[in-house]
């Protein structure tokens, strides 16, 4: 076993990116009135990590091997086999992803897509689904301390900070088991994305207004909408 290039570059950047963006929009939930100024930063960085999480997905279909939803070991038995070594300290360095980490893989893409889609229905149907959105935040949160648990667990395990892995993308493992490239130009390419992405839902931010521009509409943060202007005057051709 020795160190080797195991996770890419946009890995990485959508990794911190999806953390970051759920994360922060957690806080500002916990930490700011709903009515306070602060509290809009709630929806941005959860749209930031919605960005983050669709470009994920598109990685894992044309990324590197170990990007991949293909490189996820998902068989009930492995994971089964997994946590019985894993109980008795026998667990052996995985190649990628272990069982338990591509479940919780799973688990985070689902919360965050679930975050997501709920918010924005309550922004712009006024949907009841606020009790929903609590719960899949409580969930979020639970998992994310699990999987903390496990990091710290592995790091013990194998003699290994599974922090600096996603930080340099290196890990323990066999020679064979390297990717040929960390896909630098391919991480720039996300990184700008992510960057366009957060300074876009910024600059669309009306803050006295408490108002979102997105192309069509304006949504209000209170679950309003209003027909952006283009649409008013389509409308009052007609009439």
């Amino acid at each position: 076993m020795q160190r080797i290039l195991s996770w890419d570059y946009p890995v990485r950047v959508l990794h911190w990116g999806m953390a970051f963006g759920a994360l922060g929009a957690w806080s500002v939930a916990q930490l700011a009135e709903r009515d306070g100024a602060l509290f809009p930063l709630h929806m941005l960085l959860g749209l930031l990590a919605l960005g983050a999480l669709v470009l994920r997905l598109i990685w894992a279909v044309v990324g590197t091997p170990n990007a991949r939803f293909s490189a996820l070991p998902l068989a009930p038995s492995a994971l089964l086999n997994y946590l019985k070594q894993a109980r008795h300290r026998q667990a052996p360095v995985p190649r990628d992803h272990n069982p338990a980490t591509a479940w919780a893989s799973l688990g985070f893409f689902a919360l965050i897509a679930g975050l997501g889609v709920t918010g924005l229905l309550l922004i712009i149907s006024r949907a009841p689904l606020g009790e929903l959105h609590g719960t899949l935040a409580g969930v979020l949160l639970g998992l994310t301390a699990v999987h903390l648990a496990g990091v710290l667990w592995h790091s013990f395990r194998h003699r290994e900070p599974l922090v600096t892995t996603m930080l340099t993308g290196r890990k323990l493992g066999e020679v064979s088991w390297a990717i040929a490239s960390a896909r630098p130009i391919a991480g720039l390419v996300m990184l700008g994305l992510l960057v366009s992405l957060a300074g876009g839902l910024f600059a669309s931010w009306n803050p006295p207004a408490r108002t979102l521009s997105l192309p069509g509409r304006t949504l209000m943060l209170h679950g309003e909408e209003r027909e952006s202007g283009e649409e008013r005057e389509h409308g009052e051709g007609h009439h």
